[in-house]
């Protein structure tokens, strides 16, 4: 993993360079205008986003701040097989990636080479990175100025070689992601989660959680099913109900239901 600062700065004319970053940054801002949902998101990234910097898949979360990072509450992707995503999730179901806790740790831009990874880097998360055919990732957030909210987006197959431009660009964007995942989310009422959003943020974990849920199991009898402890159920089942926008056991599981989540 390298903090990319500095970067190999191609010999071509620097004058277009800023011409054309600052018209890519104008059609990203104007995008944001028409964001309203989720799927607008999706498209933004898609497009305004892929023209500026292009990219094959992405990884975007947003979610709350606290003292050991963040609890993601939304989460959109593209081109990115779940089994990869189930691959970076830690023991209590939260995505929780080198990257993601090398940019908290530090607020500095992050990049990943496959075939060139730091000294580092988790040799588990390398092995599960290489094995989807993923050969380097981008990654950047941005955390509100009061440290409530924080968007982490990831950024992967960026073609090579890699120019300072992608430093700015990386950390212009940023702040204008954080915006757009605001824009996305806040229609979304508590208790009213979209079947697309749900079905992009529940881990396979939390998934299992629903169905013992279901079926009526207390946190203790969950824990002794899976051989966890009743902590680690109980912190996994307030992670999930922060994702689906309850605090309710019955309505988590409504929620599910309807939307398919679970079988």
């Amino acid at each position: 993993m390298q903090s990319l600062l500095p970067v190999h700065l191609e010999t071509s004319s620097r004058q277009q360079k800023t011409v054309d970053i600052v018209q890519s940054l104008k059609t990203v801002r104007r995008a944001i205008a028409n964001i309203r949902s989720i799927d607008d998101l999706r498209d933004w990234y898609k497009g305004p986003v892929n023209a500026a910097i292009p990219h094959l898949r992405s990884l975007s979360r947003f979610g709350r701040v606290h003292a050991l990072g963040i609890t993601t509450t939304h989460v959109v992707t593209a081109g990115l097989p779940k089994s990869y995503l189930d691959g970076i999730c830690d023991p209590l179901g939260e995505g929780n990636s080198p990257m993601l806790r090398e940019w908290f740790k530090t607020r500095r831009l992050q990049f990943n080479d496959a075939k060139r990874p730091g000294k580092d880097v988790d040799p588990r998360w390398l092995e599960n990175f290489a094995r989807h055919g993923l050969t380097n990732a981008l990654s950047f957030g941005f955390v509100d100025d009061e440290n409530r909210t924080a968007c982490c987006f990831c950024l992967y197959d960026v073609p090579q070689p890699l120019q300072r431009k992608h430093v700015l660009l990386m950390s212009v964007l940023a702040p204008e992601a954080h915006r757009a995942f605001s824009r996305a989310t806040e229609r979304v009422e508590p208790g009213m989660a979209s079947r697309a959003m749900l079905h992009s943020t529940l881990t396979k974990s939390e998934r299992e959680l629903l169905r013992w849920l279901r079926q009526g199991k207390t946190n203790s009898e969950i824990g002794a099913a899976l051989g966890k402890s009743e902590w680690t159920v109980k912190t996994q089942l307030q992670r999930m109900f922060q994702k689906i926008g309850t605090h309710k056991r019955q309505e988590a599981v409504y929620l599910a239901d309807r939307h398919g989540v679970i079988d």
